[in-house]
């Protein structure tokens, strides 16, 4: 084992290290004169330490009541060690006792400049954390030079391949720079002209600390990382085939009813899991098959809700009564009580593999970003992290979400690059939430078997597994709109709901039409009530957002209402995206007429039609909400659960209504 004492190297660093052992040995004042004494890693689990007991090795040193084993193990759960280590390969751990402090230092260092990466300092026994350091990701010193990446990119076999359909490399100009833990290297056509010239045609991702080559891109993975087709970079293990495709074979078996198999309810379910299919495109990367082949699933599901808006649920059919033993067996109704179990095993699922093997996105940080400043006294809007610098594009109801998780599981240190507790412990709670309004509303409503089958069928569903593990707030859009139907019966409530919801992201709005009135009594009333409480909580909210940007002045407020316009929908709307038809094909003339009709259809679906049911309005729900996605440009399969639950709803209700004619099985949702 190599010994050497601070600032040595070689024999003399080993002679230097042997002679304070023989003098702390034999001349024990010696130790209090001593000011440190440093342990240097050579490899992730060995230290070298100068001062112990032969026959303890891996003690405590002299002086110390920790061991170097503890102290080693407390400052790898240190988030800045744990990134250092990870983002720069060959770093080492060293630690030093500082007698006359009584602290242990445990730095991160570059092993070839010795630079400090990260740093802890701990207190001698109880291992509490004094003062901790952690350098900027973009500050961390490179092993390479521009001209070395560019090199190692032009020389990769794929790079070269790629680069034929552009002259090849040596027809084209090279640039690089430092991003994160690799270079960036781009690729340019001299022969472009206009702002293409300085448009990359290819991009090729270098590491830092090995020069291999991590990816060739071009297009629009060029800009948007999203499209790389990186497979864990959304909720992490929940894409392992062991964990993503069990669960639609389960959604399957839920959500389909296996006794009425030949029937429209069948191919809505079919819809949705055809979505897998674009989805698996779009973890490969390849958008030109993902984005065309999400929409025929999604206008299938559109016109199918739509239909139910207009004309109601149709009678039920008859069963299938099977005719042999066999098929009696197959189609034997599961007990209820194996459903509940089943919620329970899923539940217990999702919420593992989101803590243990989930990720947060920027998302969900943003929402967890806009909790601590709003703890802190400052607005969200306009002073979000450089790391995430469009996270208050939400609206205030988000970041007060996040606040309760803040305040019990937030730490000082917690950053993007590790675990976010609190982020995900407020998707995992709306999700929950969501799974038992579902079952609160199926069994009034319903049946207690129909309660469980909604509450199975949500946590079942891969989409909204997939945007739990990636620790999102599109779980959060649901819950207000899931409460405010359960509050059919309360005008004002409902409509005090769908405003909330409006506060987190602006799509909800449409589903307010569909909310305005419910059965046959007093519908102008309801939607006076209705309306009229939306639009109260929503100017509340917005006047509670000016008036934190404002920090509570009663002036500058026209720039405070500027700021949060721009910050919100004005991003929104001027944000491009290639994961929608009118972002990946540019057709912007197209997309003006199909916005104007979804406008058309929200204006008509507040008067028609005039008497409407509970299920009538779950489906008008479903499909406005659908039909906002279909023509924003930016779409993303993280956007599923605002509708899944409302045309779960319609699917049980169909087959598990308690009678068949459908005026006598709904007087109680009516107010």
């Amino acid at each position: 084992m190599k010994r050497r004492a601070p600032g040595g190297c070689g024999s003399s660093s080993w002679l230097a290290g042997a002679a304070s052992v023989v003098v702390l040995l034999l001349l024990p004042g010696a130790a209090s004169a001593a000011v440190d004494v440093e342990i240097t890693a050579t490899t992730p689990d060995q230290f070298s330490i100068v001062d112990a007991p032969e026959d303890d090795p891996g003690g405590a040193l002299i002086g110390a009541k920790s061991t170097t084993t503890q102290v080693e193990d407390r400052a790898r759960q240190d988030s800045g060690i744990r990134a250092a280590l990870a983002r720069r390969s060959g770093a080492q751990l060293e630690l030093t006792f500082v007698r006359e402090r009584a602290a242990w230092v445990a730095e991160v260092r570059q092993r070839a400049s010795a630079e400090v990466l990260a740093s802890v300092e701990l207190a001698d026994g109880s291992l509490d954390v004094l003062e901790s350091f952690q350098l900027p990701l973009g500050d961390y010193p490179p092993r390479l030079t521009e001209r070395e990446a560019i090199d190692a990119a032009v020389e990769d076999r794929v790079t070269r391949r790629v680069a034929k359909q552009f002259g090849g490399v040596g027809k084209l100009r090279a640039s690089g720079r430092l991003d994160e833990c690799c270079w960036e290297v781009d690729l340019f056509d001299p022969k472009a002209t206009g702002e293409e010239r300085d448009t990359p045609v290819m991009r090729v991702g270098v590491r830092d600390d090995s020069s291999s080559v991590v990816g060739v891109w071009t297009g629009h993975q060029i800009a948007w990382k999203m499209a790389r087709g990186e497979r864990r970079a959304f909720g992490g293990d929940v894409n392992d085939p062991w964990i993503w495709l069990p669960m639609f074979v389960i959604f399957a078996m839920v959500a389909i009813d296996w006794t009425r198999l030949r029937s429209w309810w069948t191919t809505d379910v079919a819809a949705l899991l055809a979505l897998g299919l674009s989805h698996e495109m779009f973890l490969r990367g390849q958008l030109d098959w993902s984005v065309p082949m999400a929409l025929p699933p999604l206008l299938w599901l559109l016109g199918r809700m739509l239909v139910v808006f207009t004309r109601g649920l149709p009678v039920q059919q008859p069963a299938k009564v099977p005719r042999t033993r066999v098929g009696r067996l197959v189609l034997r109704r599961v007990p209820t009580i194996a459903l509940v179990v089943l919620c329970v095993v899923l539940a217990g699922l999702r919420i593992g593999v989101t803590l243990d093997g989930g990720n947060v996105i920027d998302v969900g940080y943003a929402g967890l970003a806009g909790a601590r400043l709003e703890l802190k006294g400052e607005a969200p809007w306009g002073n979000m992290p450089a790391d995430n610098p469009h996270g208050d594009t939400y609206g205030p109801v988000n970041y007060a979400a996040y606040v309760p998780a803040a305040l019990l599981l937030d730490e000082p240190d917690d950053d993007w690059g590790g675990d976010l507790p609190a982020a995900q412990a407020t998707a995992i709670a709306a999700d929950l939430l969501c799974a038992l309004l579902l079952a609160a509303i199926g069994w009034r409503w319903i049946s207690r078997r129909g309660g469980v089958l909604l509450a199975a069928g949500w946590l079942a569903c891969p989409w909204t597994f997939w945007a739990l593990a990636s620790g999102v707030n599109d779980a959060l859009v649901a819950v207000p709109l899931l409460a405010a139907f359960a509050l059919l019966r309360r005008p004002t409530l409902r409509g005090a709901l769908v405003g909330a919801a409006v506060l987190i992201k602006i799509a909800p709005l449409a589903a307010l039409a569909p909310l305005l009135h419910v059965g046959t009594a007093r519908r102008v009333s309801q939607a006076l009530r209705t309306g009229l409480a939306a639009v109260v909580v929503i100017l509340a909210g917005i006047a509670w957002a000016i008036w934190r940007i404002n920090d509570g002045s009663p002036t500058g407020i026209v720039d405070s209402a500027q700021l949060l316009w721009q910050r919100t929908v004005g991003f929104q709307a001027e944000r491009g995206s290639p994961f929608s038809p009118w972002g990946l094909y540019e057709l912007p003339t197209l997309q003006g007429i199909a916005q104007g009709l979804v406008a058309l259809g929200v204006l008509v679906a507040c008067l028609r039609p005039r008497v409407r049911s509970a299920w009538q309005v779950a489906a008008g729900i479903a499909a406005l909400l659908i039909a906002v996605q279909l023509v924003v440009t930016h779409w993303f399969y993280l956007y599923i659960p605002w509708f899944l639950g409302f045309t779960l709803l319609v699917l049980v209700a169909a087959r598990e209504r308690p009678v068949p004619s459908q005026a006598a099985s709904e007087p109680a949702l009516v107010p």
